[in-house]
């Protein structure tokens, strides 16, 4: 692999992992908040983000600057 082609990846990863933080950040918020275990939390993420319709990571974002739903 040319390192143009790593340079171009390495933003990627980097908000990948990033993504991940927030997401693994808001669903064990929502743990807390709601008394669920990580899965059940993960999951009510994922229904909320679907029922407003916007990606799972913009509500995780949401959740984590408003220190829950």
């Amino acid at each position: 692999m040319e390192q143009s082609e790593l340079g171009d990846e390495a933003p990627d990863a980097a908000e990948a992992d990033e993504n991940r933080d927030v997401v693994a950040q808001a669903t064990g918020m929502l743990a807390s908040q709601f008394g669920l275990n990580t899965e059940a939390a993960l999951g009510k993420l994922t229904a909320e983000a679907a029922d407003s319709g916007r990606p799972v990571i913009d509500v995780a974002r949401e959740i984590v600057e408003q220190g829950g739903l």
